[in-house]
């Protein structure tokens, strides 16, 4: 038995020692039937999370052992800048959280997107949207970062260096 990368030009090499960076998420598809525990450890960093966005597609940990919201305080820091809002989710930085997280059970095998809504017309809003809602309801300050999983963020330009505080004061 043995870690191997999908794709990989040496097939069946040996990938058991690769280390994972910080921020850098992780999707585990276990295919057993058997519940598996994985070890994480290293410190606790009492200092800003430097976390940087490459256009496209990122799978992002969160940096900090707490569960998060995508702006206000302790949050992910998710604000307009340096993000890119949108009146249109396909045009927005978003990012999206896998179902089966969510319930923390055994779900569907899908996605719930959250978009930054940018209307400058008035009244002006800023706001973390749900694709798919119309009631316009933010949920920016929802606790939707868990904080031992990852989620898929899509940005629109590199963000070498994004970043956000702590959630505490050390």
């Amino acid at each position: 038995p043995r870690w191997v990368l999908i794709g990989d030009p040496a097939p069946l090499s040996n990938r058991g020692g690769t280390v994972i960076p910080p921020g850098q998420g992780l999707f585990f598809n276990n295919r057993g039937s058997e519940e598996v525990p994985l070890l994480a450890y290293g410190e606790v960093r009492d200092n800003a999370f430097v976390r940087p966005l490459a256009d496209g597609t990122n799978l992002v940990g969160g940096g900090y052992p707490v569960t998060q919201s995508a702006r206000g305080t302790g949050s992910r820091e998710l604000n307009l800048a340096p993000l890119f809002g949108s009146l249109d989710f396909k045009t927005a930085d978003s990012f999206f959280i896998w179902k089966a997280d969510a319930t923390g059970a055994a779900g569907p095998a899908t996605y719930d997107s959250y978009w930054l809504l940018n209307k400058t017309s008035a009244p002006a809003l800023v706001s973390w949207a749900k694709v798919g809602e119309v009631s316009g309801f933010s949920h920016e300050n929802a606790l939707l970062f868990l904080r031992d999983r990852s989620v898929f963020q899509r940005a629109r330009f590199d963000i070498p260096t994004y970043w956000y505080p702590a959630p505490w004061a050390p």
